[in-house]
């Protein structure tokens, strides 16, 4: 089947999830047999009252505001992400996927009560539309799609409610966040200064399964890292890692099927670095990363470089620096410390700051001239894209000793259409969080009665 190009933003209910595992496999084992015992019912459409009286022979699971969530909208709803996902169909995925769909379920029903708060209406005339929409992305008739929908054990009805939540949300959305999303011209300035400190390198999306010793033995931390990497290695159909994650993985990530972003190359521990090295896109850290906290194995989506050809950030500088002895306990490397530190809080602009060195500054210390940020290593330039003109930096290790760096004047080289980029970009993050403070905050505010 041609996959369903549905657009969907799927965020756990954190509150249900974060009881672990554990917990969740035991939920998902309390409702299997009434999710199998409506499955052949679930594979066929079924009208809303069909819904209804099948809904009546089942167990409620939770209640939503008033709002019943019943077995049967469970089952339906996992043949729906099933169905996006393009993950078969067995009793192991749709355990897998249990907990997520219940998750979903939750917060659908909670955002389309939010819209009618708001006094929101989504008539049928704009799910029509939706439904249209989304079946000309797939290059179907709307009949068609429906259709596709009813094979795959998914009733219109149950797709409906899930687009009515899309629309009550995309409005309170816009109606609440995108005025706060705006972003200044400071922090425009620091996220350039900060992408040009990096120009040059790479990050990677990455994707993560954690395996913590507080869940698991050593020895089953291990054996299971080793079963998901032979089931990755199979090459079956159907085997993702992102259902591996959401299975087995304990991070804060899982219920996002392990997807950790991206990830500045450097960012993570020495270790961790040397082992993603040597990976190509595609590919996952085979053998698992054994930590003191437990088993992870990580995936590499894809690559890119940071910053543009065309933008960089110079800057004038300046450095204080002391050559420190290697025994650090000596008197000698206290005292160079102390020097050090007194001018991270004794000094407040470049004027202060020169006379400063002037007065105890070794060999080494002075005007660095204008520097492109992108010529220093990850660590010091990133530190350097932070600070404001005139602002000490903290000490900083440097090659025989120690330093502190102020930044005496800085230039933005970059042109216009990279500039916007950044500002979308930034924009659009902003506006994701706020979003999910808002999410939160309907979330603490309902009251989610749990029937199991």
């Amino acid at each position: 089947m041609t996959p369903l190009m549905v657009q969907q933003t799927f965020r756990p209910y954190r509150s249900f999830h974060a009881v672990g595992k554990i917990a969740v496999a035991a939920f998902a084992a309390a409702v299997l047999i009434a999710l199998l015992a409506v499955s052949a019912h679930a594979q066929r459409q079924l009208s809303s009252q069909d819904a209804l009286t099948l809904s009546n022979q089942v167990g409620i699971l939770v209640v939503v505001n008033d709002h019943p969530i019943t077995d049967v909208d469970l089952a339906y709803r996992i043949n729906l992400e099933l169905l996006i996902s393009e993950t078969p169909n067995t009793v192991e995925n749709r355990s897998a996927f249990t907990a997520q769909a219940f998750d979903n379920l939750i917060l659908d029903r909670i955002k389309i009560q939010a819209g009618e708060s708001a006094g929101l209406r989504i008539g049928d005339a704009q799910i029509r539309s939706g439904v249209v929409d989304i079946a000309r992305r797939n290059r179907q008739s709307a009949d068609e799609f429906l259709a596709s929908l009813a094979q795959g054990g998914v009733p219109e009805n149950v797709f409906f409610d899930n687009l009515r939540a899309q629309f009550a949300w995309t409005a309170l959305v816009s109606s609440r966040v995108d005025a706060q999303a705006r972003v200044s011209e400071t922090d425009l300035n620091a996220e350039l200064a900060r992408i040009n400190s990096l120009r040059g390198r790479s990050e990677r999306l990455m994707s993560e399964i954690f395996l913590p010793y507080s869940q698991y033995e050593p020895q089953q931390a291990l054996d299971t890292a080793g079963f998901i990497l032979a089931q990755l290695r199979s090459g079956q159909e159907g085997v993702r890692f992102s259902d591996l994650a959401r299975q087995y993985s304990f991070s804060p990530t899982a219920p996002l099927g392990g997807n950790l972003g991206w990830v500045v190359e450097g960012a993570l521990d020495p270790a961790i670095e040397q082992r993603l090295a040597s990976l190509f896109t595609g590919q996952v850290t085979d053998p698992a990363i054994v930590t003191d906290e437990g088993v992870y194995i990580f995936g590499i989506q894809r690559t890119r470089p940071i910053g543009a050809a065309n933008s960089r950030t110079l800057v004038r500088l300046s450095q204080l620096f002391r050559n420190i002895p290697q025994n650090q306990q000596s008197y000698e490397a206290q005292q160079d410390f102390l020097i050090l530190n007194q001018a991270t809080v004794k000094t407040e602009n470049c004027r202060e700051f020169e006379t400063y060195i002037n007065t105890f500054g070794d060999v080494g210390s002075g005007d660095m001239g204008v520097i492109d940020l992108s010529t220093l290593g990850p660590q010091l330039s990133q530190v350097l894209a932070t600070l404001e003109i005139g602002e000490p930096s903290p000490v900083l290790p440097v090659p025989n000793g120690g330093a502190v760096f102020m930044v005496c004047d800085r230039t933005q080289d970059i042109d216009e259409e990279t500039r916007e980029q950044v500002e979308r970009r930034l924009i659009a993050q902003r506006r994701s969080a706020l979003e999910l403070r808002y999410e939160n905050d309907l979330k603490r505010q309902a009251i989610i009665d749990y029937r199991f």
